[in-house]
């Protein structure tokens, strides 16, 4: 089952889970400076939404921008601090808001 929480009127209650250490979220330029500053947050949905690789985030970024940026983020290190994490799918997780110390750019390096 899918839960992506941007089409229902209440919230979702879904059970936390321990994430991956790294999770990735692709957007536009733009935006992509505002998390580096403010965090990530769910905005018109009701978790953050996080790709488990880098190359699912990128085809996400692509529908906000033709160059798109990849975020690394940190999400065991998050999830540690007691930002909790649910599974969406088998190719999303979901999560709560997640501060921008726990966010970087993803560099090939």
């Amino acid at each position: 089952m899918f839960i992506n929480g941007h089409t229902l009127p209440g919230k979702i209650n879904i059970i936390p889970v321990s994430p991956p250490e790294i999770l990735y979220h692709g957007t536009d330029p733009e935006s992509a400076a505002i998390i580096l500053s403010e965090g990530l947050k769910p905005m018109a949905r009701q978790y953050v939404h996080l790709a488990l690789n880098k190359d699912d985030a990128e085809q996400v970024g692509m529908r906000k921008s033709p160059h798109p940026v990849i975020l690394k983020v940190y999400a065991l290190k998050a999830f540690e601090a007691g930002i909790s994490f649910y599974e969406g799918n088998d190719r999303v997780f979901l999560s709560e808001p997640i501060p921008a110390r726990y966010i970087e750019p993803f560099t090939n390096n």
